[in-house]
This record gives C-alpha cells, structure tokens and sequence, in this order.
C-alpha cells in the first residue's frame, strides 16, 4: 500500500490532510448539483418547467390559493420554483435587477408568478414576510408589470 510506503510523520500527515482535501472537495462539489438557480428570465422552458412545479404543488393546498394567509401563498409558490429547479428568491431578485420590458409575454408571465404572494396586500403586511431587498424587488416588479 502507498499509505505504508510513507516513512516519516510529516510525510504522513500531509497526506491525510490531502486526502480528507480531496474528500471534502469531492463531496462538496457534489452538492452543487442540488444547489436552486434563479428562473431564466424570458425563457419559455422556464416557464413550462415552472407550470410542471405548480401542478404537481397545487395539489396539496386548498383549491382557492387566494384565501392563503400571505406566508402560506409564499411557501406554495416557493415550493412551486423549487418543483421547478428554480429558487425563488433568486428569481425575484434576478428578475428585479434585470433590463425589463413590459410588452415581453414571457417576462410578464414570470413576473406575475413571483407576484402571486403579494395580490391584496398592503406593503406593510408585505414587509411582514419578505426582507427589504425582497420588498424593494416586488416594488419595481409591480411598477413595470
């Protein structure tokens, strides 16, 4: 065996830390593979991927989404992105952050799914479930759409 081979302690012990290096990079980088991505905006795959999520979600929550206490609506669509592939948050902020235009169907069926949690309330019960940056992104998403 190499492992035996090695004849002094320093020697030894630079290669257990090369090994448990080469472990723990090998299982993190496996991890990525489930890390979320934010949705691609204007992407109709994406939006396809992301009715897939809705209907297989949709099913474990009451028929009227409307009358979902705020957190509740934000939980489902985030379920709904994660379905998906997509992270939620992510998308709103990429989203928000990005050139928008009005007139794009694509862009605007994206926007209005990431707004579905904020339909009949008031920024101040908004502010309750979402953080500053995420406020100020529904903000400018309202704004444009």
């Amino acid at each position: 065996m190499f492992y035996m081979k090695i004849k002094s302690y320093k020697n030894k012990y630079f290669f257990f830390a090369l090994l448990l290096a080469s472990l723990f990079l090998a299982t993190s980088g496996c991890s990525r593979d489930n890390q979320l991505i934010a949705a691609p905006l204007g992407n109709i795959t994406a939006l396809e991927n992301l009715a897939d999520g809705y209907n297989k979600i949709e099913s474990s929550y009451p028929s009227n989404k409307v009358s979902l206490p705020p957190s509740q609506k934000r939980e489902f669509i985030g379920r709904v992105f994660s379905a998906a592939g997509y992270d939620y948050t992510l998308t709103l902020l990429s989203m928000s952050s990005a050139q928008l235009d009005a007139k794009n169907k694509n862009q605007k069926d994206l926007a209005e799914l990431l707004l579905v949690p904020t339909v009949g309330l008031s920024t101040s019960a908004l502010a309750d479930i979402y953080s500053d940056e995420e406020l100020e992104a529904f903000l400018k998403l309202k704004k444009t759409f």
